[in-house]
C-alpha cells in the first residue's frame, strides 16, 4: 500500500510540474501573439503603401508586392520584414547601384516578362545587375545569350 501511495505522489508531483511548464509556455505564447497583434497593423500599412527606392540617385516608385515577387531576390529579402529597413529623410530606401537597368528589373518583377536591350554591352550590364539582385530568371537569359554568342563565333570561324 505504501508503494502505491508513493507512485500516486510521484504522479501528482509530475502533473504539477507539467502544469507549471504549460502555464509558462501559455504565457510566452500569449506574449508573442500580443506582439504580433501590435505589429500587424504596421506590416499591413507598409504593404499597402507605395515604396520609393533611390537607386543610384534615380527615384523609382513601386509596391511591396512587386519587390517581393521573386522570393529569392535581394529586394524580397530587404523588404521581407526580417531586416529593419528605415527610409532616408525623403522617404526613400537607398540602393547604391547604377540605375540604368533597374527599370527593366522592376518591370520584370511587375510583369514576369524580360525585355532585353539591343546592345550587347547593355545586355551584359543588365545581367550583372540581375545577378546582384539575385533574380534567377535572368540567369537563363545569360546562359542562352552565351550559347548564341558561341554559335555566332563558331559560324564566323567556318
Amino acid at each position: 500500500m505504501a508503494a502505491e501511495s508513493d507512485s500516486f505522489k510521484e504522479a501528482a508531483d509530475h502533473l504539477v510540474k507539467v502544469q507549471a511548464l504549460l502555464a509558462k509556455e501559455t504565457n510566452k505564447t500569449k506574449a508573442e501573439r500580443d506582439k504580433l497583434e501590435r505589429d500587424f497593423p504596421k506590416v499591413h500599412e507598409f504593404q499597402g503603401k507605395r515604396i520609393k527606392l533611390n537607386v543610384g540617385g534615380t527615384i523609382f516608385v513601386t509596391t511591396l508586392q512587386t519587390l517581393t515577387k521573386d522570393p529569392d531576390s535581394m529586394l524580397a529579402s530587404m523588404f521581407s520584414g526580417r531586416f529593419e529597413m528605415n527610409p532616408d529623410e525623403d522617404g526613400c530606401f537607398f540602393v547604391d547601384r547604377d540605375p540604368k537597368h533597374f527599370q527593366r528589373i522592376l518591370n520584370y518583377l511587375r510583369t514576369g516578362q524580360i525585355v532585353l536591350p539591343e546592345k550587347q554591352s547593355d545586355l551584359t550590364q543588365l545581367l550583372l545587375e540581375a545577378e546582384f539582385y539575385n533574380i534567377k530568371a535572368f540567369q537563363e537569359v545569360q546562359e542562352e545569350a552565351a550559347m548564341s554568342f558561341n554559335e555566332f563565333n563558331d559560324s564566323i570561324l567556318l
